[in-house]
């Protein structure tokens, strides 16, 4: 068996075992890209079962494309690429992709591949939602246009012309940014072919696209917003919501704006999901439940660990058909199959919990589904248990509506024991005690149970809101006491009232957690590569425009670099995004003069370097790299945040130049004489969009915790904050001798702690205020900043005409050769200035040359 074929083989296993694992596609998709000549049909293959688990991003669908379009065999190539477009159009209804499928669809028309109802279909398909799109929808118009256009041209039938007539005023009827020349075209259609009619015709017209100016000024103040802030998710909204309030009848209006909202890269972030919502929200209003289901199954595949998708989907299940119960049972061995419930935030995953509950509860209310009563109340233990363990956030609406589901299902002794468990687990909140008197009022528990529930409240130390407890507590007695009951009450409060007085210096005093906010969603990084396609083979006078020309129509070209290499020419375009590249692939097979253009998305060149040496200048980390191989571009970084940042992407031509880069120098050991101690390069292949740790800067990487007790050890802070991730290093200052107490302290009263992941400082500075040996802490950032403030003015100098890219150890080095030893540096990247300040007055006196940022680089 070969080594591809094991290679599928073993794929085939591991998605049968959990299809709704991507690092399965992921991991078999490259390690096919060894097989760069076999491995077309393998590729397809892999894709095919992941869309069906997993919307794929830009990127993904260019890969497979990619790669269809490198099988030779035309008539193979083109069916695996029909049934692409017909894979994923569902998933990228947005008018540049309909249109690569609608070129496709007509050429193999023209060659009877398909029929015409095939490609009639094609164009439906298109109109449905496409034509509703502002900004480009009137390309999809044309071609449909066109085609009718022929057709009628061959039959001369008046039912055909008429059809044309009707699309024509169809289009007409749509807001869209070039509808004067639609109307222009009806005009001359109108003229050409139906001239006696030419009068009636344009009246109708004309007050069709009346009707259309009318609505124009909504949808450009809507298109200018979105052109200035593509980004930002309210945009889309309230574009959506604008255009649903005036054409209500009419949802896919709405679709079509939906549909280009989460075509970009920032869609696939976690705060894109607020656009899905809401527009789901008007699929509710709208009483849509069948674009409704297909909106939320494509939800759960572009977000698979949100528990917001599976919540929507849940409460949408109808459990009175098969197909919901089917629909639920799918989306239950999803969430088992990731452990959403253990690998998500308590607070988002009570969202699944509560729908979960309540969408069975419902069902079994209706006696419409066939849910056993012992399975569900099992299930509902296994929730409440879990919430019980997990709550942190305090609110405690999952253990709530278990113990509601069982007053309902008349399970009086199982909602009681679900009550004292949460009454004993959260004591000090006064809220839970009163709702555990509420639930035993309501289900007819004695009054003594009831006051014996105040009175346990009222003598637990850490009650948050005792106020509220005596209050209610005094108001049940008179509602349902004596004097007697009364009275006993009121002394009892009075204790618990002296008691917390006496307690209250400290608990005024008590530390407080501060709460944050913490995104787990890795932040989008931009991947040029993925942006990029290489045309090959061009002759040697191509130029820049040349090869523009080529693209025109493809998108805006942010950066082009022509490259020649032993007598070739090669050129690397990079897009601004990746449906721009998907569109670049479809230019295959072009000539240029006398040369057939190979057009490829560009190969695994870009290599991303880590941790060069701080006696390095830029111009000496390039003149490195390009004794391995010709080089595109040597990229570094901006020093704008005001942190040395030593690293930088350096981009091959050739992907083989790159590997034997990686293998040379990852890993490789030297002395750094700035840092005083050895480090090692680190070389890899550039991978931004995966969530990978990469070496951050440890002044990144370090919190500062102060007011810790003086006896405490580096073990014990490590144990405690290993919980935040992994702790590289403890320092402790060195122990002093405490005069007053006449003793050795083993610290003074700060330390220092280095994670290896700087995402893991986040999650720290959560711990501040926490009680330690009996010390609240403090817990920081490690900053030391700079200001002006804190340059000696006489041994200081000012710097202009800095590069941004410059960090300090490259600026110091620099001077230090030129004039004697720095003291400190402070950039200012923004400005493009940089402030020094040398050791001696002398040497700043010898720093006082002329700048000239061209001696560093």
């Amino acid at each position: 068996m070969s080594t591809l074929q094991a290679l599928v083989d073993e794929f085939d296993k591991l998605r049968l075992e959990n299809p709704y694992d991507s690092g399965v596609y992921d991991k078999v998709l490259g390690a096919l890209a060894a097989f760069p000549e076999e491995n077309a049909h393998a590729v397809d293959k892999v894709y095919h079962s992941k869309i069906k688990q997993f919307r794929l991003t830009q990127s993904e669908l260019n890969h497979w494309l990619s790669t269809i379009r490198s099988i030779g065999d035309i008539e193979e190539r083109y069916s695996l690429e029909y049934e692409f477009y017909n894979s994923v159009i569902d998933d990228y209804t947005v008018v540049p992709i309909l249109q690569s499928f609608l070129a496709l669809a007509r050429h193999l028309l023209n060659s009877e591949e398909i029929l015409e109802n095939d490609y009639r279909a094609a164009l439906s398909k298109a109109l449905s939602v496409c034509s509703y799109d502002f900004e480009k929808g009137n390309n999809v118009w044309r071609i449909v246009l066109d085609h009718f256009e022929q057709v009628f041209v061959l039959s001369r039938k008046d039912g055909d012309l008429q059809i044309l007539i009707k699309l024509h005023h169809k289009r007409l009827s749509y807001p869209h940014a070039e509808i004067e020349k639609s109307f222009q075209e009806l005009s001359n259609f109108i003229s050409n072919y139906a001239r006696e009619q030419y009068e009636e015709q344009m009246s109708l017209a004309n007050e069709i696209y009346k009707n259309s100016l009318a609505r124009m000024k909504y949808y450009e103040e809507y298109e200018r917003q979105i052109q200035n802030n593509p980004g930002e998710s309210s945009v889309w909204i309230n574009y959506m919501e604008g255009v649903y309030k005036h054409q209500r009848e009419n949802l896919n209006a709405v679709l079509a704006i939906f549909e280009r909202s989460i075509q970009s890269d920032v869609a696939y972030l976690s705060k894109w999901q607020e656009v899905w919502l809401s527009f789901i929200d008007i699929l509710y209003t709208a009483n849509d439940s069948k674009l409704l289901n297909t909106i939320l199954s494509k939800f759960v595949r572009s977000f698979p660990n949100s528990c917001h998708t599976y919540c929507e989907s849940i409460r949408n299940c109808d459990l009175s058909t098969k197909d919901g119960q089917k629909k639920l049972e799918v989306l239950s061995q999803r969430i088992s199959a990731i452990d959403l419930k253990n690998n998500s935030a308590y607070k988002e995953w009570k969202l699944v919990a509560e729908a979960t509950l309540h969408t069975k509860f419902q069902a079994l209310l209706q006696s419409t589904a066939l849910i056993e009563l012992h399975d569900f109340m099992n299930e509902v233990s296994s929730f409440f248990d879990f919430a019980l363990n997990s709550n942190d956030h305090g609110h405690h609406g999952v253990e709530k509506l278990a113990i509601s589901i069982c007053i309902k299902l008349g399970k009086d002794i199982k909602a009681i024991e679900f009550l004292e468990k949460l009454y004993k687990k959260f004591a000090s909140e006064a809220s839970v005690w009163l709702y555990a008197v509420k639930v035993s009022t309501d289900v007819g528990r004695e009054h003594e149970y009831v006051r014996q529930l105040f009175k346990t409240a009222l003598q637990t130390d850490s009650l948050d809101d005792l106020q509220r407890v005596i209050d209610e507590w005094l108001l049940f007695e008179e509602l349902n006491g004596d004097m007697a009951s009364y009275n006993e009450a009121l002394v009892t409060c009075r204790k618990s009232c002296r008691r917390k007085v006496k307690k209250t210096a400290s608990l005024l005093t008590s530390p407080m957690l501060r709460k944050r906010s913490h995104d787990i969603s890795a932040e989008f990084t931009r991947s040029r590569e993925e942006y990029t396609v290489e045309v090959r083979n061009l002759p040697l006078n191509a130029t820049e425009d040349d090869v523009k020309s080529l693209f025109h129509d493809c998108g805006e070209i942010k950066e082009l670099t022509i490259v020649d290499v032993q007598g070739d020419r090669h050129a690397l375009v990079e897009f601004t995004n990746e449906l721009q590249v998907f569109l670049a692939l479809t230019r295959g097979h072009k000539r240029l003069g006398n040369n057939d253009l190979i057009i490829a998305q560009a190969q695994k060149s870009l290599v991303f370097v880590n941790n060069y040496p701080s006696t390095f200048s830029q111009s000496e980390v390039r003149k490195m790299f390009e004794l391995v191989g010709p080089l595109v571009s040597c990229r570094f970084p901006s020093q704008i945040k005001n942190k040395i940042r030593r690293f930088c992407y350096i981009q091959f031509l050739n992907a083989n130049d790159a590997l034997r880069c990686v293998a040379i120098y990852n890993g490789q050991k030297y002395w750094d004489e700035n840092l005083k101690r050895e480090l090692a390069w680190e070389v890899k292949f550039s991978r931004p969009q995966e969530r990978k740790t990469r070496s951050v800067p440890i002044s990144e990487r370090k919190i500062r915790i102060t007011n810790i007790a003086f006896s405490i050890t580096e073990d014990e802070l490590k144990n405690e904050f290993s919980s935040c991730g992994e702790v590289e290093l403890v320092v402790l200052p060195r122990a002093v001798f405490d005069t007053k107490n006449k003793r050795m302290k083993q610290n003074g009263g700060i330390a220092i702690i280095a994670f290896r992941d700087a995402r893991s400082v986040e999650t720290a500075l959560e711990k501040d205020g926490i009680e330690l040996k009996g010390r609240p802490i403090n817990v920081s950032k490690q900053q030391i900043n700079l200001t002006p403030a804190d340059f000696n003015a006489l041994r200081s100098i000012g710097l202009v005409g800095v590069s941004s890219t410059l960090n300090n150890f490259q600026i110091k080095n620099v001077l230090e050769q030129a004039a004697g030893a720095v003291s400190k540096v402070l950039l200012l990247p923004e400005h493009e200035a940089a402030l020094i300040e040398f050791s001696s007055v002398n040497d700043s006196g010898k720093g006082c040359f002329e700048w000239e940022s061209r001696l560093i680089i």
